[in-house]
C-alpha cells in the first residue's frame, strides 16, 4: 500500500546550514514552526527504520525542547520517540547532548551521547523492519506482483 504524500507545508527541503554552509535537509516541525536540520542520509535512515515523517518540537516541564515523532505503525497506545535518541541509538542511562545547544540541529556531527538518566532506548520502540520480499516460492518466470 503506497503511503500518502506529505502536505507541502510538512515536506522536508534541502538547504544550507546557516552555521557553516553545509547542505542539509530541513524538516518542518508543524504548528510549532521552525524546522530541524539533519543530514539527508540520516533522515532517510530514520524514515526507513520506521520514524514518522511528521516531526514536532516538544517542550519538557523545564526549559528543554526536543524534536519528536511517533513511530510509524504504532497503534493507539503509541509513544513518541526523540529523533536524536533514535539517531544515536542512545539507551537507558544515557542522554544525547547538542554540542551547539540547539535541539533543532540534528546533524550527527552536533550530537553526542553522555551519561544520563533516561529509562529506555527509543529505538526499541520502533516497529520491527518489514521482511524482504521473497519471490523464491513463485513458479519460475512468474514473480509475484509487488
Amino acid at each position: 500500500m503506497a503511503s500518502k504524500p506529505l502536505p507541502a507545508s510538512r515536506r522536508p527541503y534541502v538547504g544550507y546550514d546557516p552555521c557553516d554552509g553545509q547542505s542539509v535537509l530541513f524538516v518542518p516541525l508543524g504548528r510549532n514552526g521552525g524546522a530541524a536540520r539533519i543530514f539527508k542520509d540520516d533522515y532517510a535512515r530514520l524514515i526507513a527504520a520506521g520514524v514518522s515523517p511528521y516531526w514536532f518540537l516538544a517542550r519538557n516541564s523545564g526549559t528543554s525542547s526536543y524534536v519528536r515523532a511517533i513511530p510509524c505503525g504504532a497503534g493507539g497506545g503509541a509513544t513518541h520517540v526523540t529523533i536524536a535518541r533514535v539517531l544515536l541509538n542512545a539507551g537507558a542511562g544515557q542522554k544525547v547532548c547538542y554540542r551547539d545547544r540547539d535541539p533543532l540541529n540534528l546533524r550527527n556531527d552536533n550530537l553526542h551521547v553522555d551519561k544520563g538518566y533516561a529509562r529506555r532506548r527509543d529505538a526499541d520502540i520502533m516497529p520491527p523492519p518489514e521482511p524482504p520480499t521473497d519471490n523464491s516460492n513463485a513458479p519460475h518466470g512468474h514473480a509475484e506482483a509487488a
